[in-house]
């Protein structure tokens, strides 16, 4: 009994260290560093979107310094056929305005697809940070993928396009193009079209035969 009066004091001093919750700044992601593309060879294989984020802000009692929580979301999109599912990216949060926050700070995020799909949502790590105290007046919080100068410019170009993954599969499923076919004719002649096989004939008007017997 005494052992748990003694655990069950030191969850409530462990609790009354935090003030829960309060409003959070607005954070923003720069078209530039929403997405990137993994590479397999000659060819795009994968594509990474920081699409969406969790986030909660709180104040410690004892400093009052205030803290915000985020968990990013990504989107993997799967551009080919391929055996690989494990990727490895980076992201980054960054902090803005005057006082001492977190400036910029990089996070690794490993990634993994399950194996038959063509596209996921991947929640990523946690990551926690100091803010300034409300209100945020000049205070501001980016995030987005952290990408060398040439990812970062090959997901400016690339941005508007949307990708789908196509399997072999896929492919097969579509229809022969179709070719158009320009008949001449003469005055005394006319087009029809057979139903059997959608071929247009060309026939004497007024004639008595069937064309497409």
């Amino acid at each position: 009994m005494k052992r748990f009066g003694l655990i069950f004091g030191l969850l409530l001093t462990a609790c009354s260290s935090v003030v829960m919750p309060d409003g959070c700044p607005q954070i923003t992601t720069l078209r530039e560093y929403s997405k990137q593309y993994i590479n397999n060879g000659n060819y795009d294989a994968f594509q990474i979107s920081l699409s969406g984020h969790d986030s909660y802000c709180y104040t410690e009692d004892t400093t009052g310094q205030r803290y915000m929580v985020i968990t990013p979301y990504f989107r993997v999109r799967r551009l080919e056929d391929s055996t690989v599912n494990s990727l490895d990216t980076s992201f980054y949060v960054k902090t803005t305005g005057k006082g001492n926050y977190i400036g910029t700070k990089v996070y690794q995020q490993s990634l993994t697809i399950s194996p038959q799909a063509k596209e996921e949502i991947i929640k990523g790590k946690k990551v926690s940070l100091r803010i300034a105290p409300v209100p945020y007046d000049d205070f501001g919080i980016e995030t987005g993928i952290y990408l060398s100068e040439y990812a970062k410019a090959k997901s400016g170009k690339m941005f508007d396009i949307d990708y789908k993954y196509l399997s072999e599969e896929d492919l097969g499923k579509f229809d022969e193009p179709i070719v158009e076919e320009y008949l001449e004719i003469d005055p005394d002649e006319k087009v029809v079209y057979c139903e059997k096989n959608g071929k247009p004939k060309v026939v004497k008007k007024g004639a008595i035969t069937q064309p497409c017997n």
